[in-house]
């Protein structure tokens, strides 16, 4: 038995793409007749008992992307990956991972979770409705669900590249700050040390004493008063 999932950039691929019409709306009967014929295409040649299929047009923060499908399906039969793989490329002209994916997985750590994700957006397909009646719950909670958990997956990431972007933004300020407090360049790897310490301080911010080394270096490459290949040299052949 094997249980497998396949994520298709329709927008990628030749001739589909992001075709317009004269009003700027993209053609999506090209994408999804060629989803169709992946689909068709899949029930004939393997022996699949579940199949789930999902449209998506945006990406984990929530925002426009390209138009792309996930399709999961459970068969009784072993599935190689390479064999599969080399079968789809041949018959559906795609090629590289910006196209496709592709996983075979021998067993699954959480079912019910692994086959709601494809309909996380919208549901494309599903074949054997009543494959969801084994987890007790109808197709109309499993899409509430998977929409639940997709807004909070979808608030979790926003808030993290929020931080990250917070993160970058302190860096670089402190970068700025630090630099026009330096005349000269022979100032010691101490004193910038202890100045990214207490800036830091000085901030309400405790210091990632641990991280302090690193962020010396990564303040004298971005201001240039070494070159990345000199850190290269110090670091390995010292």
């Amino acid at each position: 038995m094997s249980f497998c999932d396949i994520r298709i950039t329709t927008e990628e691929i030749p001739n589909i793409g992001r075709e317009l019409d004269a009003l700027g709306v993209i053609d999506l009967y090209k994408h999804r007749r060629l989803i169709n014929i992946v689909k068709a295409d899949l029930l004939r040649k393997y022996n699949i008992e579940n199949m789930v299929i999902g449209e998506e047009k945006t990406n984990k923060f929530g925002e426009e992307t390209k138009i792309h499908f996930h399709i999961n399906f459970y068969c009784v039969d072993e599935i190689k990956k390479d064999t599969i793989q080399k079968w789809f490329r041949t018959v559906h002209n795609v090629k590289g991972n910006s196209m496709y994916s592709i996983r075979v997985l021998p067993e699954l750590k959480d079912h019910y979770r692994w086959w709601r994700y494809p309909i996380k957006e919208k549901i494309f397909f599903i074949h054997n409705e009543d494959m969801f009646e084994e987890y007790g719950v109808t197709l109309k909670e499993v899409r509430r669900q998977a929409r639940d958990e997709r807004a909070r997956q979808i608030e979790m990431n926003l808030k993290t590249r929020q931080s990250l972007m917070d993160k970058n933004a302190f860096r670089d300020k402190m970068f700025r700050s630090l630099k026009e407090e330096y005349q000269e360049n022979n100032v010691t790897d101490k004193k910038i040390w202890c100045d990214i310490g207490s800036y830091y301080i000085r901030h309400s911010k405790t210091p990632a004493f641990g991280k302090l080394d690193d962020m010396v270096i990564d303040f004298k490459v971005s201001t240039g008063l070494v070159t990345i290949e000199e850190v290269y040299e110090f670091r390995h052949n010292s």
